[in-house]
């Protein structure tokens, strides 16, 4: 909590005669200091109007789109305490690191909103999609190559000129392929949360997870996980 009111009060720090423009140099020392605040991927893109969530504004159009992985030995053992921990510990970590970052993006001259991984203005799965850090699968979470789903993500907005890192979809054409016939999250989520079909709603998009169901359970065993580990414990199709 405590850096998590420092982000929404830092956006007051912003130069008042900010950069616009980076060089090479400057993007290698801000991902060395995201390395060191234990951010595991990072991305660049811009950030689409239908992806803002309602009454959240964002200051900036770009988007520095931060993973962080979450221990796989730990998520495993879901649901357990054990579990539990490593996902607040997680949101905990990656909302300290991305306050850091936007500290030291201002330090820089450059402007930056921090945007925490709880209680995000944007739909961070479909933001990191969009930068390239990997793919969604039909639970709605982000599948990286690097950790499966076993990740949080987080983003700072900012008006930088961005080498845009953007979605290749030939890369992960397997995991729609790999989701069809897997089916195991919706098997085996404990909320029965996730749709074998997806519901289409009123504005035409596709639907897969009841986030009502979802967060009942989510709240009760301190972050549930059991989809976030399926990809350990499920048949890969490159096997």
């Amino acid at each position: 909590r405590y850096y998590a009111r420092k982000c929404i009060k830092s956006i007051r720090k912003n130069p008042l005669n900010a950069k616009k423009k980076a060089n090479e140099e400057f993007f290698k020392e801000l991902e060395t200091h995201a390395r060191k605040l234990g951010i595991s991927s990072i991305g660049y893109t811009n950030v689409p109007r239908e992806y803002i969530f309602r009454n959240s504004v964002l200051l900036f159009k770009n988007a520095l789109v931060l993973i962080m992985d979450m221990d796989k030995k730990r998520i495993k053992k879901v649901p357990s305490i054990t579990t539990g921990i490593e996902v607040w510990r997680t949101y905990a970590d990656l909302t300290k690191a991305v306050y850091k970052l936007s500290e030291f993006m201002r330090k820089k001259g450059y402007n930056a909103q921090p945007d925490p991984p709880i209680g995000g203005s944007t739909h961070f799965p479909l933001l990191a999609q969009k930068a390239g850090l990997g793919y969604i699968g039909m639970h709605s979470l982000l599948i990286s190559e690097r950790n499966g789903p076993a990740q949080r993500i987080a983003a700072i907005y900012t008006d930088i000129e961005f080498p845009y890192t953007d979605f290749k979809a030939e890369k992960y054409l397997w995991i729609p392929e790999f989701c069809k016939i897997c089916n195991h999250c919706v098997r085996t989520c404990p909320a029965n949360a996730i749709y074998p079909e997806p519901k289409v709603m009123p504005d035409g998009r596709k639907q897969y997870v009841d986030y009502a169901k979802c967060v009942v359970v989510f709240s009760r065993t301190l972050g549930c996980g059991v989809c976030i580990c399926l990809l350990y414990t499920s048949p890969s199709p490159r096997d």
